[in-house]
């Protein structure tokens, strides 16, 4: 356990019912103590004295009532409900106290203040569950599924968060670590006693374990993070096309409120301007950007390159045009350049309303290049039927149940890549019909590269950095 006694408020920021401080460490009940004065009726049970450490009155997993007193004066900060937990039994595996107050930015700070001053020091980002982490309370997998279920932006997301935190990812990662070590076992007994034991049979089974049980579902891993990430992670969509083709109008519709600036004078979106909505239960992120034209504005010249350096990393983009004119060599010189960046694309065909008989045809050229949705941004028209496409076209045309799905996230992904790379190796060695210390240093990176994911083995700048991306007070 770290010496330290950590403390912050778990709860987010602002006006509410109840708010939480948080303590975790040796000191945290003394700490809790020295601040606590509990309720006269309700007191401890006399039986489970076990539970008594040396603040008498407190037993663990008990709810408390009383007041949080400054112990300074003597004056009442607030009425509140504490609770103790013992180590182990407890989220960090330390001791840990809860203070259950009102919730209010100034009322919370003052009792946080008041627990620094006994002696506790301001958790960093991720501490408590970083401290979980390190003292065998939840793996690595599991400690990042907590982040992600408070992140999760998505019904989607959040099931395959549960999924995680429940140990799935874990599970799968532990059944693959087990057959490396077992394999690993084999190639050392054969290298120590090759004479005795090794035989063709020995291997050709051992490469066809390795295959089946490891180097297949790692495939399966991978393969479910490129085509089912985009349920944990979101859609990235970019708004793209000329000026004044209605942009900032679809980008308002689907939203569902004014984000952008709309006006008839063009250039008026001059940088990247980003939403997060929800079109049809999967969680978007929707990005309006520059009219892409040439300019001699430099600010406009900033934001088009901006526009074209969006585009290429984008799950979708919708290709606005303009019905209400005729399309121009600029036009199809523009849609031809971003199809060639390799995305997926949707022609959406806008101003429908206020179509204009030249459109049409010059439209010849373009409408079988691309699926395509005509649509009325202002007016709404088939808004629903674009956000149909939209979801198709990301999903290829169905939404998995996301509480079946393991889908590991992009750290994991990269990890699993080159686990595949070691254990290929290894798979090369073994059938070229040898036992070497290759093959046993290969599947020894297998085995250590899995154990980052899990965390058996891991860096702590590493560690460090993962962790720092959670709130505070988680």
């Amino acid at each position: 356990m770290t010496a330290s006694t950590i403390a912050a408020i778990a709860t987010p920021p602002g006006s509410g019912g109840i708010g939480i401080i948080k303590i975790s460490g040796k000191r945290s009940l003394e700490i809790a103590a020295a601040l606590f004065r509990k309720s006269k009726a309700g007191g401890p049970a006399q039986s489970a004295k076990n539970d008594v450490v040396k603040n008498p009155g407190f037993l663990s997993h008990r709810l408390y009532h009383g007041h949080i007193v400054d112990p300074r004066n003597g004056n009442v900060v607030d009425e509140v409900l504490l609770s103790w937990m013992r180590a182990p039994h407890s989220y960090t595996g330390e001791d840990v106290v809860e203070i259950n107050s009102h919730s209010g930015t100034l009322l919370m700070q003052h009792v946080l203040n008041l627990v620094l001053q006994q002696g506790a020091e301001l958790a960093g980002p991720g501490e408590f569950s970083k401290r979980a982490f390190l003292n065998g309370r939840m793996d690595l997998t599991r400690a990042e599924a907590v982040n992600d279920l408070i992140c999760a932006e998505s019904a989607s997301a959040l099931k395959i968060a549960a999924a995680q935190l429940s140990g799935k990812l874990g599970e799968r990662i532990q059944r693959m670590r087990s057959v490396l070590i077992s394999l690993l076992s084999d190639v050392y007994a054969s290298l120590d006693f090759g004479d005795e034991i090794e035989g063709p049979e020995n291997r050709t089974a051992a490469a066809a374990r390795l295959q089946a049980e490891v180097l297949n579902p790692l495939a399966k891993l991978v393969q479910d993070h490129h085509e089912l990430g985009y349920l944990r992670s979101g859609i990235d969509i970019v708004i793209a096309g000329a000026p004044n083709v209605g942009k900032s109008t679809l980008m308002n519709r689907l939203a569902g409120g004014d984000r952008c600036i709309v006006s008839a004078q063009p250039g008026t979106t001059r940088d990247v301007i980003e939403q997060r909505i929800m079109i049809k239960g999967l969680s978007v992120r929707l990005s309006d950007t520059a009219g892409l034209h040439e300019s001699s504005d430099p600010v406009e010249t900033i934001g088009v390159a901006k526009a074209w350096q969006k585009i290429p990393g984008a799950d979708l983009v919708l290709i606005l045009i303009d019905a209400s004119r005729e399309l121009n060599d600029w036009d199809v010189r523009l849609f031809e350049r971003i199809t060639a960046c390799g995305v997926r694309a949707l022609l959406v065909v806008n101003k429908i309303d206020i179509e204009t008989p030249p459109f049409r045809k010059s439209l010849r050229g373009l409408e079988n290049s691309l699926p395509r949705v005509e649509i009325s941004a202002r007016n709404g028209q088939h808004i629903e039927l674009l956000e149909e496409e939209i979801v198709g076209q990301v999903t290829d045309g169905r939404i998995p149940d996301a509480s079946q799905k393991i889908v590991p996230g992009l750290r994991h992904k990269h990890i699993l890549e080159k686990t595949r790379g070691a254990c290929q190796d290894a798979l090369r060695g073994m059938q070229n019909q040898e036992w070497t210390e290759i093959i046993a240093a290969d599947l020894e990176a297998a085995l250590r590269n899995l154990g980052e994911i899990t965390g058996e083995h891991y860096n702590e700048e590493a560690i460090d950095a993962l962790f720092s991306r959670f709130c505070i007070g988680k």
